[in-house]
């Protein structure tokens, strides 16, 4: 069952605290003793840490030792008995007070490690505690024994004893079986505030303590040389020797002591707590998307007024801090303004596919097929494509190309768009229509840009195209379902480029299934992820493989056939393809 084998581990905690306690005080009651009571003790320092981590059990166990050897060595039995029953007593008071509600820090944990100064300080307020009773107790029960007085060498040698040992020893011996996977026994009440705090890397705090306390036995060890060299002379008597030595290294000893706690107090506050809370604080940033920099601030603000290197760079982490934090406001402003845009272009993208067409379903009378699109580099594009009917007669196309991309080219589409339109319905050539459209464009162009245009006259009844070029690419053209090859036409020069341009005029004749395809420079620009460029030889390639299909099915090909080369690379011009058949 559960509680008897508590009640075991319990008992064979007694009986090893016992065991160990009487192993370590015999020899030294044998070889080390400066009274007729009393000895060198470093057996002092098992009671409050086997208290501490055992309670009334480990507590039980020295006790039981100490009485042990007080039997071994002669003792009355009356004093043997008192001896237990103070030694009982001041040993578990270290238990009961740790666990109870005497705290230095609201906030700190029971778990029995002196990672923080304020445990070390508690430690030692205990074993302080404990020992003036131990020694009081047992001064009091040696005066009423053998009638001397209260107050003498073997009291102060006996409150030595545990407080040196209990602190100097203590301190590295509950450092060292907190590291070991032991089961405490601590009071039921106070299990939630025990924690699981055991690691295996000591903190800063921890090595700092363990340093002055190997330093604290150095010290005692010089100061204990020191006495004897100064004092042999001057005391005759080993007994009185040894005595006077080790009151008087025990006070420069507890002198130590309470100076170097009030160093490592300073250390604490001045440095550790200040670093561990701001990285704290730094190691919970962006814990559960919480991105505020709010408290990392206020805790810089804590310690920015301390004057030291700490203070310095709680100070520079705030300013830094707070500098990001308008930065990261800005990049919030910036974004929404960003997405506003991208909202506005989204927009203005959709204007712009309504302005191309997309059904040529009016064109059927006319007998010809008709297809094309325009795949813009950004949002909103600078090229754009038409292809209408001007009167009963005679139908138009158009292909453009406006230098840049997005918005400001978009803009200037839509004006060129709309000044070829209107002299279209002027009934003049396409050549006078570029003429003109040259004129209006070249004293509208602030912005210094230009456009390319390649422009046609189709008439329908004689099947006659007139065309016109505004240096733009030559378009392609299938004749009698043989090989589409390019149209040999001089270029011309490009619109809004020179004012009093003349452009010439050239014509041809369509006939039934006669193909022609018109395109940006977009489509033989086109780059690979090698750097290599489209081409005309491979658009004319792809044409001829796919010169049966329907004209939709035509452009198709051309866009899948230039994505495909591609490869994923980013597009840098604006994609136009506009494909007429006569059927």
């Amino acid at each position: 069952m559960k509680v008897k084998n508590d009640l075991r581990y319990k008992l064979l905690l007694t009986l090893i605290c016992g065991v160990a306690f009487f192993c370590v005080c015999v020899p030294f009651r044998s070889f080390f003793q400066l009274t007729s009571m009393t000895e060198l003790r470093p057996a002092a320092i098992l009671p409050p840490v086997c208290s501490l981590f055992f309670g009334f059990w480990g507590a039980l166990g020295c006790s039981l030792g100490n009485l042990a050897g007080d039997i071994v060595f002669g003792l009355s039995a009356p004093m043997c008995v008192e001896s237990f029953f103070i030694q009982l007593f001041t040993s578990y008071i270290v238990h009961h007070l740790w666990y109870s509600d005497f705290v230095v820090d609201k906030d700190i944990s029971l778990y029995p490690r002196f990672d923080k100064i304020s445990k070390v300080v508690r430690f030692g307020v205990i074993v302080l505690i404990s020992s003036l009773l131990n020694a009081g107790l047992l001064g009091f029960m040696i005066m009423f024994n053998t009638h001397s007085d209260f107050i003498n060498n073997t009291t102060l040698i006996i409150f030595f004893n545990n407080l040196d040992f209990g602190v100097l020893l203590g301190i590295p011996f509950v450092a060292f079986l907190s590291k070991k996977n032991i089961r405490f026994i601590i009071p039921k009440n106070k299990a939630e505030k025990l924690g699981n705090e055991q690691k295996d890397v000591a903190s800063f705090n921890e090595k700092m303590i363990y340093q002055f306390m190997c330093a604290g036995l150095i010290f005692t060890a010089i100061i204990t040389v020191f006495c004897y060299f100064f004092l042999s002379a001057v005391v005759v008597d080993d007994i009185k020797l040894w005595e006077t030595i080790y009151i008087f290294a025990g006070v420069v000893i507890n002198l130590y002591i309470i100076i170097i706690a009030r160093v490592l107090l300073y250390t604490e506050k001045s440095f550790v707590i200040p670093i561990k809370s701001i990285s704290t604080s730094i190691s919970e940033y962006g814990t559960d998307g919480n991105f505020d920099n709010k408290a990392i601030i206020n805790e810089c603000k804590k310690f920015a007024g301390i004057d030291s290197e700490v203070g310095n760079m709680a100070k520079v982490i705030e300013k830094m801090l707070t500098d990001i934090e308008v930065y990261t406001d800005n990049i919030k402003k910036s974004t929404a303004e960003r997405e506003k845009m991208v909202a506005e272009l989204n927009v203005a993208s959709k204007i712009q596919r309504g302005i191309l067409p997309k059904n040529f379903d009016e064109l059927n009378k006319f007998n010809v097929s008709v297809s094309a699109d325009m795949t813009p580099a950004k949002m909103v594009g600078g090229d754009f494509y038409d292809c209408f009917a001007v009167d009963d007669e005679h139908m138009a196309v158009v292909i453009a190309d406006v230098s840049g991309k997005g918005v400001p080219a978009a803009m200037f589409m839509a004006m060129t768009k709309v000044i070829l339109h209107m002299f279209y319905d002027s009934g003049k050539t396409p050549s006078e229509i570029l003429t003109k459209t040259n004129e209006v464009l070249c004293s509208q162009n602030d912005a210094n840009m230009f456009v390319t245009a390649f422009i046609g006259l189709l008439n329908i009844k004689t099947g006659e195209f007139i065309y016109s070029n505004a240096g733009h690419n030559a378009p392609l053209l299938m004749r009698n379902n043989k090989e589409f090859d390019y149209v040999k036409i001089k270029p011309g020069f490009v619109l809004a480029g020179l004012d009093d341009f003349k452009y010439k005029e050239f014509s041809t004749t369509l006939n039934k299934g006669d193909t022609v395809v018109l395109y940006t420079d977009g489509v033989t620009e086109a780059n690979s992820a090698t750097g290599n460029m489209y081409g005309e030889e491979r658009l004319k390639n792809i044409l001829n493989k796919n010169k049966n299909v329907s004209v939709k099915d035509l452009v198709n090909a051309v866009e899948n056939s230039v994505s495909n080369f591609a490869d994923g690379q980013e597009q840098f011009d604006d994609l136009t393809l506009l494909a007429l058949r006569i059927e």
